[in-house]
């Protein structure tokens, strides 16, 4: 290793070119990003195959994994999402409400709402929330875990792994998603209509929900439901491949929770456009 006088004696432009390009990191991240993608799918198929013969046994013992990590991932987030909910419902959509009041377009806002809050930020946001709280979450514990020899399972087959470790959590995300999404919109909603009683915008209660329900259609709720258990589903799988399957030492485990929000946000991402095409059709 030099010395503090020979790193002196380097000249500048041959310290920067031993540092990494951003070619190199760009070059890299995408790398690191498409073969987690990639295995995320593959482990996604094993997971599915192996929920599909669970269907068919007459006592899954799955309930009681799957009642903590609906703890955990769910109600847990509870104020987080109340917090979320209030914010977004007073700060954005109810000052958009006040808007749209004085340019006279009163009767666009139940539209607009159903586009904006149910199709489009309520299972978004949430994913969000749950992605940086228990994506993250579980993929250091279960790397951890693995490195440190702590889950003897791992020399189980693989359908006892996926049917103790990863089962269990990617349904846990997938409902406590579509919970919290529920609770979250209905929240939102009525947040902004607090906006309305404040501003005194000549908006009746039965007037504000007509118009909703005017909107709303079989797909909004159709919508709503594959795209957070679809969501919910992603964030599991991918933290679950970083967390058991990829190689990992414990000084990269920071590496893969990287990994896996960025993994995770662009399969969301890449799902979701499937579905804004689908609607803009």
């Amino acid at each position: 290793m030099p010395s503090d006088s020979q790193t002196d004696s380097i000249p500048p432009t041959r310290i920067l070119w031993n540092l990494p390009s951003a070619t190199g990191r760009i070059g890299r991240f995408s790398l690191d990003t498409a073969s987690t993608i990639r295995g995320s799918l593959a482990l996604s198929l094993i997971t599915l195959t192996t929920l599909l013969t669970l269907v068919f046994e007459k006592h899954p013992p799955l309930w009681p994994l799957l009642r903590h990590q609906i703890a955990k991932s769910g109600v847990r987030l509870l104020p987080w999402v109340t917090l979320l909910a209030a914010g977004l419902g007073l700060v954005v959509i109810g000052q958009m409400l006040g808007v749209f009041t004085g340019f006279g377009a009163n009767r666009y806002i139940g539209a607009i709402l159903v586009s904006t809050v149910i199709h489009e930020l309520g299972p978004i946001v949430v994913s969000v929330l749950v992605l940086s709280v228990v994506g993250t979450a579980t993929v250091i514990d279960l790397a951890t875990a693995r490195v440190t020899c702590k889950l003897d399972i791992l020399n189980e087959s693989s359908k006892k792994v996926a049917q103790a470790l990863i089962i269990p959590r990617v349904l846990g995300l997938s409902l406590s998603i579509f919970c919290l999404t529920i609770y979250f919109i209905t929240l939102t909603l009525v947040f902004s209509y607090a906006i309305v009683l404040l501003q005194d915008i000549p908006l009746a209660p039965i007037a504000f929900a007509k118009q909703i329900a005017d909107a709303i259609t079989w797909e909004s709720f159709l919508l709503i439901g594959v795209k957070s258990f679809s969501f919910g589903s992603i964030i599991g799988i991918v933290a679950c491949f970083e967390g058991l399957v990829r190689p990992i030492e414990m000084e990269h485990l920071s590496a893969a929770t990287i990994r896996t929000v960025m993994g995770s946000i662009t399969l969301c991402t890449l799902l979701d456009a499937v579905f804004i095409s689908y609607l803009l059709l």
